[in-house]
C-alpha cells in the first residue's frame, strides 16, 4: 500500500512498538508528524487515538478515531477501536452503534459479538446480551477464545436468574459439575 491511502500501516510498527513501551509522548509527536505529512491516512489517526487514550486524553481519543473512522469508513478496526473508547467512558448507546457497525463489516466477528454483549449487559440488556455472547462462543476460531467468550456469557444469565445455567454453563473452566436439577 502507498503511504498516501487511508489504510496504509507499513509505516507504523516503529512508532507502535514506541507506544507499547511506554513512550507515549514520543509516540504522540511521532504519529502527529506522520498525520501532518499524510493527512488522510486512517491508520495513523487510529494509532494516535489509541495513544491520546493511553495518555488518558480520553475526548481527544474519540475525535481522533472518529477522523479514523470517516477517513476509512469501512474498516471494522477503526470502527471497533472507536467503540472501545466510547465504551470506557459509558456512551453505551454510541459504543453500540460503533460495535455493530464492526460486526457488520469485521473479519473477527466473535471478537465483536462479544464486545457487543459487553456493552448490551451493561445496559441491563441481559437477554440480548446472551444471544451476542452465544454467537462469540459459536464463532470462535480457537478453544482459547470460545473459552473466554464462555465466561463472559455467566453474567448475562446470571442476570437474567438463569443460576443453574451459568455455573452449569462451563464445568471444566471450574474444575466440577454442576448439581444436577
Amino acid at each position: 500500500a502507498r503511504a498516501d491511502t487511508c489504510s496504509d500501516a507499513e509505516a507504523q510498527p516503529t512508532v507502535t512498538e514506541w507506544a507499547s513501551a511506554g513512550f507515549l509522548r514520543d509516540a504522540n509527536r511521532a504519529f502527529r508528524k506522520a498525520i501532518e505529512l499524510v493527512p488522510a491516512n486512517a491508520g495513523y489517526k487510529s494509532s494516535l487515538g489509541a495513544v491520546l487514550f493511553a495518555q488518558g486524553r480520553y475526548a481527544d481519543a474519540v475525535a481522533m478515531l472518529r477522523e479514523a473512522v470517516r477517513c476509512d469508513e469501512s474498516n471494522d478496526f477503526y470502527h471497533g477501536n472507536l467503540a472501545h473508547c466510547l465504551f470506557t467512558q459509558q456512551r453505551l448507546g454510541e459504543a453500540e452503534a460503533e460495535y455493530r457497525t464492526a460486526l457488520r463489516l469485521g473479519r473477527d466477528k466473535s471478537k465483536y459479538h462479544d464486545s457487543l454483549g459487553t456493552v448490551l449487559l451493561a445496559q441491563r440488556r441481559a437477554a440480548t446480551a446472551e444471544l451476542e455472547y452465544r454467537n462469540a462462543v459459536s464463532g470462535a476460531t480457537t478453544a482459547e477464545a470460545a473459552a473466554v467468550y464462555q465466561v463472559h456469557l455467566i453474567p448475562a444469565l446470571r442476570a437474567q436468574g438463569k443460576f443453574t445455567e451459568a455455573v452449569a454453563h462451563c464445568p471444566k473452566l471450574f474444575g466440577f459439575m454442576a448439581p444436577s436439577v
